[in-house]
């Protein structure tokens, strides 16, 4: 199958209900602020806004990298 073969996904808007296509450049990485005084860790999305009506479109969740992470060797 040939890259160009390949479909892209599609997202239908949550506002205005046009479906369209997801493009890789056109997609931005959002913070949630739920606007509490505690110290809760941050919520971050992946979102793209709508080629129609500009909304803002949430895809899904990101998970933070984790650093400084180790493997276990079942050798140890």
């Amino acid at each position: 199958m040939l890259l160009k073969e390949i479909k892209k996904p599609l997202i239908k808007c949550v506002v205005c209900g046009l479906k369209f296509q997801i493009n890789k450049d056109e997609c931005y990485t959002v913070k949630q602020n739920d606007g509490s005084l505690l110290q809760q860790p941050s919520c971050y999305y992946d979102a793209i806004d709508c080629t129609y009506c500009g909304c803002q479109n949430i895809l899904w969740k990101r998970l933070k990298e984790v650093e400084n992470f180790k493997k276990s060797n079942k050798n140890d």
